[in-house]
């Protein structure tokens, strides 16, 4: 009888399997999105190193101006194909804060 009953309380292979694979992919995800955020920030940052450059040697404030807004939207496209959900989190605050002033 107490055969019966420890019969019961294994785990079937299948369970555990069907488990690990779960895990496994779950594990595999977090570091997919690790690296997106990464290659993002590494990205970041060779345009911000490239603006420092090309803007020392402009003159006026027009030209910066201009690049500085088209690199926000292409960043902010960016951030979005990479996942990079703290960048939308910033820009709402930021609207949100933009239309409370208004």
């Amino acid at each position: 009888m107490s055969d019966d009953f420890e019969s019961l309380s294994h785990e079937p292979e299948g369970d555990k399997k069907d488990r690990q694979i779960s895990e496994l992919q779950e594990a595999l995800a977090q570091e997919r999105d690790g690296r997106k955020s990464d290659r993002f920030v590494a990205i970041l940052i060779a345009v911000i190193l490239l603006d420092i450059h090309v803007f020392t040697g402009m003159p006026g404030w027009g030209g910066p101006i201009a690049i500085l807004a088209l690199e926000i939207l292409l960043l902010l496209v960016l951030a979005d194909k990479h996942d990079v959900s703290i960048v939308e989190q910033w820009l709402d605050k930021a609207l949100n804060n933009v239309k409370g002033d208004a």
